[in-house]
C-alpha cells in the first residue's frame, strides 16, 4: 500500500531531518503505537534539546505505556521549557497520582485552574485529589 511505502521512506532519511522526525512519532502515537512514537520524540530531544514539544510528547508516549516515573522527568522538562497547556498540566498531575505524589498533583492542577478558569473537568479532578488526601 502507498501509505507504507511513504512511511518506509519518511523513516529511511528522518534522522537527516527533524520534521520527518515529529511527523513519524506523531503518526505512531495517532496510531497507538507509543514506542515507536517515543523513539522519535526522543531522537527529536537528541536534535534539539530546547525543543519542548517534543520532550512533551516522549513524556506522553511514556505516560501511555505506564512508564509514571520517566513520563513525569520529560513532561516536567517540557513544562520547564516554558509549555503550559491544559493537557500538559493535566498529564503531570496524572503521572503524580500514580506515584502517589497527591499533594504535588494538586499543585499542578490548582495552577492549571488559576490559568483555565471555569473549566469543570479540572475542578473535578482537584476535587477528587482533595479526596483522597483526606
Amino acid at each position: 500500500d502507498k501509505y507504507q511505502v511513504y512511511l518506509k521512506l519518511c523513516e529511511k532519511y528522518s534522522d537527516e531531518f527533524i520534521d520527518i522526525q515529529d511527523m513519524l512519532g506523531k503518526i505512531y502515537y495517532g496510531q497507538n503505537d507509543y514506542k515507536k512514537a517515543g523513539k522519535y520524540f526522543l531522537n527529536m530531544i537528541k536534535i534539539d534539546p530546547d525543543n519542548s514539544q517534543a520532550f512533551y510528547y516522549y513524556g506522553m508516549s511514556c505516560l501511555k505505556q505506564n512508564q509514571f516515573l520517566l513520563s513525569l522527568k520529560y513532561l516536567e522538562k517540557a513544562y520547564n521549557k516554558g509549555l503550559k497547556s491544559m493537557e500538559l498540566y493535566k498529564a503531570l498531575a496524572f503521572s503524580l497520582y500514580k506515584l502517589n505524589r497527591i499533594y504535588e498533583s494538586v499543585l499542578y492542577i490548582e495552577e492549571a485552574i488559576s490559568i483555565y478558569k471555569n473549566n469543570k473537568s479540572l475542578e473535578e479532578t482537584l476535587e477528587y485529589y482533595h479526596k483522597i488526601m483526606e
